[in-house]
């Protein structure tokens, strides 16, 4: 063939766009060559919650498939309602089909024993920003019953000092210590398993941290700029 022949569609790449549910990018894929279905390597896409719903990764529309032109894929969710807030004394809890969850913490005081159960249903997790920002709070003791703690749960306590784990618990969730100014030492309880991206980040005054032997899956910069820190294990 002539120099001046049109390429052909074997030879062809692709631009092929991942984008959120609100046209935010997520993800450029340059290249892709003729019939080759493209894969989306970013982390998984994620849709805040609102006053009435969580929302529930749901893959893409359209339907992936191999490339024959430039196209965008947006990422789509199952909204799920949420149940009523259940608010005992200074908590505000949440009933899922496990059992409790923890949303919130409005109160000042400076020791806090967080409850087992609400009415005999156990509660099973502290959610996302539960003490985001609580300035009053010294001590925390969380229950046997909890078995993970949610992103930025306590994120910006500043003046935490001491945490009680109980021993259910299994994950903690990315950055859920983050900016504890006040934390010297953290004895995680045998039983983790995952500990997520950045979970004791911006803690100056952290000294020591006990990581037991059940642990499977650390995140990334668990102790950014958390500069004196030893890490053991137990």
């Amino acid at each position: 063939p002539s120099s001046e022949d049109p390429p052909s569609s074997e030879a062809q790449t692709f631009t092929i766009s991942w984008v959120n549910y609100d046209d935010a990018p997520l993800e450029t894929d340059y290249n892709v060559p003729y019939g080759v279905t493209p894969t989306y390597d970013g982390d998984t896409p994620t849709r805040p919650e609102d006053d009435n719903y969580t929302y529930s990764w749901n893959g893409w529309f359209p339907e992936v498939v191999a490339a024959t032109d430039d196209a965008t894929y947006k990422a789509t969710y199952i909204p799920i309602e949420k149940e009523p807030a259940i608010e005992v004394e200074d908590f505000i809890y949440a009933d899922n089909i496990e059992g409790i969850v923890l949303v919130g913490y409005y109160g000042s005081e400076d020791i806090v024993v967080i409850p087992e159960a609400v009415d005999d249903v156990p509660l099973i997790a502290i959610e996302r920003l539960a003490f985001f920002n609580n300035k009053a709070v010294r001590e925390i003791t969380i229950p046997d019953s909890v078995v993970s703690i949610g992103e930025r749960a306590f994120h910006n306590c500043d003046n935490l000092e001491t945490l009680n784990f109980g021993n259910g618990l299994k994950r903690i969730g990315k950055s859920a210590f983050v900016g504890c100014l006040s934390l010297e030492t953290i004895n995680l309880p045998e039983g983790v398993t995952v500990i997520e991206d950045n979970v004791f980040s911006y803690c100056p005054n952290l000294v020591t941290i006990s990581i037991p032997n059940s642990i499977e899956e650390v995140g990334r910069e668990i102790i950014n700029f958390s500069p004196s820190v030893l890490v053991s294990t137990h």
